[in-house]
């Protein structure tokens, strides 16, 4: 391996790495909030999640920056992780683009309208999560190429569904409203899941695993 695959190497391995510690610091903090708001006084909550957002924000800043860094050692895992994490670039630069736009002037026109509102705030962050795919999918071993693409549709499909239920409140019997605490339990799993791909491909790299020409 020469000396500018072995620092694309370091740089991919960082990028990899710190985005598995912010996003699973995500994680976990999400897991909290839901599990407090389950179980605080309603009056609390704003503040509780006031600060939890703050927090996640930070993270979010933070895989935004491990991106880059994965971005920019593209060059020592071939042609085809090149032009993988150059569409996750566009994705998430397009992604930001899409998320102001329809924030500030599509989405709130479409606020009394229940399900149409939830799926378009679903739809908006598709392309960030399809970023994540395809920022190592090329250097991916096939069982986890396909674990990315269960999450993608799994977070998709449970981000709808749990902010449905959030909104609408269709579950109020009393047998099922004990447990409607898990929905969005149930809803963050796919994040778990990337975590896991994520963790995989830093280590069949650092191994060695993925050879590099």
């Amino acid at each position: 391996m020469n000396k500018e695959n072995e620092q694309n190497k370091s740089l991919t391995l960082k990028g990899l790495k710190h985005v598995i510690i912010f996003y699973s610091i995500m994680f976990v903090t999400s897991a909290v909030i839901i599990f407090i708001s389950s179980i605080e006084d309603p009056m609390n909550l704003l503040f509780i999640i006031s600060i939890g957002s703050i927090i996640i924000l930070l993270l979010l800043l933070g895989i935004y920056i491990s991106i880059g860094k994965i971005y920019a050692g593209n060059k020592g895992f071939g042609k085809e992780h090149e032009n993988s994490t150059q569409k996750a670039q566009k994705f998430i630069t397009w992604g930001l683009i899409i998320f102001f736009v329809s924030g500030f002037f599509i989405i709130p026109y479409f606020r009394n309208i229940t399900i149409l509102y939830i799926l378009l705030n679903t739809i908006i962050y598709i392309p960030f999560w399809l970023a994540l795919v395809y920022l190592i999918k090329e250097i991916s071993e096939d069982r986890i190429k396909n674990l990315l693409w269960i999450a993608l549709i799994s977070r998709a499909a449970l981000f709808f569904f749990s902010n449905y239920y959030s909104s609408s409140y269709k579950f109020n019997t009393e047998e099922i409203s004990g447990y409607s605490f898990l929905i969005p339990f149930i809803s963050i799993i796919p994040s778990f899941i990337f975590i896991y791909c994520f963790y995989s491909t830093y280590n069949r790299i650092k191994n060695n695993e993925f050879l590099i020409e």
